[in-house]
């Protein structure tokens, strides 16, 4: 329960309601200075898999590509907050050299569309547990330090990324990219924000 409601009557509310305002990563003891604002079209609540088609179309999305399902309403929320990014990056996966076929095929289909460069510049060179069960913040910061890398410095042109991931929930991995962007950067000014399928609202906290 949600403040006395359900999930599922949570899920649907909101589901109804977007553009919701915007959500973001921004855990400023852990990424200090750091903030990525995020959209998606709907929720996302793990309980509510089993019976919500958006929301098992997502755990789906992992291993098979369901991008023609989720492009429609991702097109308008491309068109309306982020037309003119220079970079599309999508966010590796939590496998080693891998990435996710939906995001893949998402990321290069909104590329093609909006002639805008798509090139997955960071890599997960270290598979990590998935640990999105757990509320531990700090577990989840110390459990992906060193996993990612950049395989680029960024350009001069590439100073609007955008970053596609399947869900945001306590947005760490989002804020890592982040920083390891802005960690290879030859100037001083970078504006990130992400696209996601959907957002799990469940409460993070540091221990």
């Amino acid at each position: 329960m949600i403040m006395g409601i359900s999930f599922r009557k949570f899920f649907k509310k909101d589901r109804k309601e977007y553009p919701w305002p915007t959500d973001s990563a921004n855990w400023d003891k852990l990424y200090p200075g750091l903030k990525v604002p995020i959209h998606a079209p709907h929720l996302y609540i793990r309980k509510s898999a089993e019976t919500d088609d958006y929301s098992r179309k997502i755990v789906e999305s992992k291993d098979t590509n369901l991008s023609d399902f989720f492009l429609p309403e991702l097109r308008p929320i491309f068109k309306e907050r982020f037309s003119e990014t220079d970079l599309i990056i999508v966010v590796p996966s939590s496998k080693e050299h891998h990435f996710s076929p939906t995001l893949v095929s998402i990321a290069r289909k909104l590329s093609e569309e909006n002639s805008i460069k798509n090139e997955n510049i960071i890599e997960r060179i270290k598979s990590i547990e998935k640990c999105s069960h757990t509320a531990k913040l700090q577990d989840r910061f110390n459990h992906i330090q060193g996993t990612m890398k950049i395989k680029r410095d960024l350009q001069e042109s590439e100073t609007k990324i955008l970053l596609i991931d399947d869900t945001k929930a306590s947005g760490v991995n989002l804020l890592e990219c982040s920083k390891i962007l802005h960690d290879n950067v030859p100037f001083n000014y970078l504006n990130i924000g992400a696209l996601c399928l959907g957002i799990n609202k469940k409460g993070w906290e540091y221990d």
